[in-house]
C-alpha cells in the first residue's frame, strides 16, 4: 500500500511538471521529447557548476541545471543535500539536463 501511494505521488508530481517543461516549445522537435523522471535524495548541489546530484536506488545521477529549469524550491541555491526530490530530465549517460525539480511526496494543504 505504501509503495502504491509513493508511485501515485511520483506520477502526480511528474504530471504537474509536464506543462512547465514544455512551455514555450510548442511545435519544436524538443517539445515532442517527453523526458524521464528520477526520484531520490539530493547528495550534493554545486551552484558554481550549475549541477545537482541525486541518488536513486543506489545509483547517483548528476543533472545540469539551466536558467530554464523549473525549481519548485526557488533557485538552485535553495536546494540542499538530504532533500527528497523528483527530477524531470532529458538526455542520457553523463549528459542529463534537468527540466524541473520538485519535492518528492509533496502534499497540498487542505483547509
Amino acid at each position: 500500500m505504501k509503495r502504491l501511494i509513493s508511485c501515485v505521488a511520483i506520477a502526480a508530481v511528474a504530471l504537474a511538471f509536464a506543462p512547465l517543461a514544455h512551455a514555450g516549445k510548442a511545435g519544436s522537435k524538443k517539445a515532442k521529447s517527453e523526458g524521464q523522471v528520477c526520484a531520490g535524495t539530493i547528495e550534493s548541489v554545486d551552484v558554481a557548476a550549475k549541477t545537482v546530484t541525486v541518488k536513486s536506488q543506489d545509483v547517483s545521477k548528476t543533472f545540469k541545471v539551466s536558467d530554464t529549469t523549473k525549481i519548485a524550491a526557488g533557485t538552485l541555491a535553495d536546494l540542499k543535500a538530504g532533500q527528497e526530490v523528483i527530477v524531470k530530465y532529458t538526455g542520457s549517460g553523463d549528459d542529463l539536463q534537468a527540466l524541473a525539480i520538485g519535492p518528492k511526496g509533496h502534499k497540498k494543504k487542505t483547509d
